[in-house]
C-alpha cells in the first residue's frame, strides 16, 4: 500500500527492515512509494469488544437478572468478548482497504420466564462479526457488520439477518499498517440497522464501546502480468543465385528482443546483438553451448539503440521491448570462401552481443552463390570435314589377242558328226571336208592322228598358239595389278570364259579334221 490515508507518517524502521504506516483520524499527510507488497493476506486477527458497556450492565441487574454466554469467541469477567483467528486481506494500492472476518459471537438473555412458552423475553445474538475499512479523505474508517438473532421486545420487532450493518467505525491515531502486521483502535457508532437489532434499547447515533483489532499480514506474490515472448523474424533479400562478383543483400530483422542489458564497461546501453554472414555448423548456437568456432563470418554489424555508425547500426526501438532493422551490405564470393570451412552452411545469422547470450535472437537464412556456367557456343556453324571419295581403280582390259588368230570357224566346221558318220561318211561330206583348209596337211594319217592327239591333249591350252600363250601370260600376270581388285577378278574371269571358248572349238575343229580323215 503506498497510501493508507491523506494523512500518513512514515517511520523507517532500519534495524527491523520494517516500513510502518501510521494512519491518523483525522490528520493528512501523502504517503511515500513504498517497495514493500501492494497486497497482503490477513490471519491471526483479533478484535476485542464490549460491544456496550450499559447493555451489559442491564442484563446483570436484578430488573433483567440476565447473563451473557459466547460460542467461538472468549468473554471475560466484565462481558468484554474477543474474537481470534480472523482473517482477510490487506490491499495497498492507491488507497489502503481491508476486510477481516472473524468467526463466533455473544449471546445476551435477560427476564426469563417471560417469553414465549416461559422463554427469555429478551434475547440478542450477535456473531461472526467483520471489519471493513476504507482511506478517506478525512481518514481511516469502515463498518461493523454483525449476523443478528434477536426476539421481539415490547414494541420492537424481532431481527434475523446476516451481516448486518450495525455500527460505523472511525479509526483513531494508533491505527497502522506494517510490513507485517495491522493493529488500532475505533470508535463505533450505533446504525439504523444496529439500532433494530438492538431492539429499541438504544437509538441509531448512539455511541458503542471501541474496539480493537490487529492482524498479522503476510505479502501477497503479484502476478506478474504474463508477457507474450518476442518472436524475431529475420530475413534476406536475395538468398538464392547471388552474383559471385558482388551481390547486394538486404537483411531485415522484425520483433528483435531488446531488452538484454549490456555489461558497464561496453560502450552501449542495451547488449543488442550481431548481425553477421559466413559460415555455420549443423550445432552453432551459443544457447546450445557450442564454441565460437562453429561459426565464422566476414561481414558483420553491432545491431543496438545507443550508436549509428560502423561498426554498429542503430535499431528501430518499438517500445515493447522488441526493435526492428534493415542492414544492406554488399558482398562478394572470393571474401567469403576465405574463411570456409568443410561441412559449413553459408547463411546470414544473428547472435547476442557483448558476451550475453539470447536464445530468441538466435536465427539464421541459408544463402547460396549461383553456379558458374559452361560459355555458349559460338553462332556461327563449325564447317564440318568435306568428305572425299576414295580413288577406286581404272579398269584396263586384257591385252586381246591379234585380229584373226582366234578365229573361230564357221558354224558348218563346229557342227558334230552324227552318229557313225565316222564310220561311212557320204561322199558329199568327204567331198566337203576335203575343200576345208588344211586338207593338204592331213592327208598323211599318221601325222593327222598324231595332230588330232595333241589337239585333244592341249584343247584348254594349245600349245604353239601366240594368243593363247599371251591370254595365259594376261591371267598370271594382271595388268596394273587389277587382279587383286575386284575389277581385276571380273576382267580374269572373262578372259577365262574366252579361253574356254576357244578351246572348245579347237577340239570341235580336230575332230571334224580326224573324221575326215578316217573317211
Amino acid at each position: 500500500m503506498r497510501r493508507v490515508t491523506s494523512v500518513i507518517s512514515v517511520l523507517a524502521l532500519s534495524m527491523a527492515g520494517m516500513t510502518v504506516l501510521s494512519v491518523p483520524a483525522t490528520a493528512q499527510t501523502t504517503a511515500p512509494e513504498q517497495e514493500s507488497a501492494s497486497s497482503f493476506d490477513v490471519t491471526g486477527a483479533e478484535i476485542t469488544w464490549g460491544v456496550k458497556q450499559s447493555f451489559r450492565n442491564y442484563i446483570q441487574s436484578p430488573i433483567a437478572r440476565g447473563s451473557w454466554s459466547v460460542d467461538g469467541a472468549e468473554a471475560d469477567d466484565a462481558g468484554i468478548v474477543t474474537w481470534s483467528d480472523g482473517t482477510g486481506a490487506v490491499n495497498m494500492t492507491e488507497s489502503a482497504s481491508g476486510s477481516i472476518s472473524y468467526s463466533g459471537g455473544v449471546h445476551y438473555t435477560g427476564h426469563e420466564g417471560m417469553g414465549e412458552d416461559g422463554g427469555f423475553a429478551l434475547s440478542v445474538e450477535l456473531t461472526n462479526p467483520t471489519i471493513e475499512f476504507q482511506q478517506t479523505a478525512s481518514g481511516a474508517e469502515g463498518t461493523l457488520l454483525v449476523d443478528v438473532e434477536s426476539l421481539p421486545y415490547g414494541s420492537a420487532g424481532g431481527v434475523s439477518a446476516q451481516q448486518v450493518e450495525f455500527a460505523e467505525l472511525t479509526f483513531a491515531d494508533d491505527f497502522t499498517i506494517g510490513a507485517d502486521e495491522l493493529s488500532g483502535t475505533a470508535e463505533a457508532t450505533l446504525t439504523a440497522e444496529g439500532s433494530e437489532a438492538f431492539v429499541g434499547f438504544y437509538d441509531a447515533g448512539q455511541a458503542l464501546d471501541p474496539l480493537e483489532v490487529s492482524a498479522v499480514l503476510t505479502p501477497v506474490a503479484e502476478d506478474e502480468e504474463e508477457v507474450e515472448a518476442p518472436t524475431p523474424e529475420l530475413s534476406v533479400d536475395p538468398t538464392t543465385a547471388l552474383n559471385p562478383d558482388g551481390q547486394t543483400l538486404t537483411i531485415t530483422g522484425e520483433g528483435f528482443d531488446a531488452t538484454a542489458q549490456a555489461p558497464v564497461y561496453l560502450p552501449v546501453d542495451e547488449a543488442g546483438f550481431y548481425a553477421q554472414i559466413g559460415w555455420i555448423d549443423d550445432q552453432w548456437r551459443p544457447s546450445a553451448g557450442t564454441e565460437s568456432a562453429a561459426r565464422s563470418n566476414s561481414y558483420s554489424v553491432w545491431v543496438q539503440g545507443t550508436n549509428a555508425d560502423a561498426p554498429y547500426l542503430l535499431w528501430e526501438d518499438n517500445a515493447d521491448g522488441t526493435a526492428d532493422f534493415t542492414w544492406e551490405v554488399e558482398i562478394d564470393q572470393e571474401t567469403l570462401e576465405e574463411n570456409y570451412r568443410e561441412g559449413a552452411q553459408l547463411a546470414v545469422f544473428t547472435i547476442g552481443a557483448g558476451g550475453v547470450t539470447q536464445e530468441v535472437n538466435e536465427i539464421s537464412v541459408p544463402i547460396s552463390f549461383a553456379e558458374p556456367t559452361a560459355p555458349e557456343p559460338s553462332e556461327e556453324p563449325t564447317e564440318e570435314p568435306t568428305e572425299l571419295p576414295s580413288e577406286e581403280p581404272t579398269e584396263e582390259p586384257a591385252e586381246q589377242p591379234s585380229e584373226g588368230a582366234t578365229e573361230q570357224p564357221s558354224d558348218e566346221s563346229t557342227e558334230q558328226p552324227t552318229e557313225g558318220s565316222t564310220e561311212s561318211g557320204s561322199p558329199d561330206e568327204t567331198t566337203e571336208s576335203a575343200s576345208q583348209p588344211g586338207d593338204a596337211e592331213s592327208t598323211n594319217g599318221a601325222v593327222a592322228e598324231n595332230e588330232s592327239e595333241s589337239t585333244i591333249d592341249t584343247a584348254a591350252a594349245p600349245e604353239g598358239n601366240d594368243d593363247t600363250d599371251n591370254a595365259a601370260g594376261a591371267e598370271a600376270e594382271p595388268t596394273n595389278g587389277l587382279a587383286s581388285t575386284g575389277a581385276g577378278s571380273g576382267l580374269a574371269a572373262a578372259l577365262g570364259v574366252l579361253l574356254l571358248v576357244i578351246g572348245g572349238v579347237a577340239v570341235a575343229i580336230a575332230r571334224t579334221r580326224n573324221a575326215a580323215h578316217h573317211n
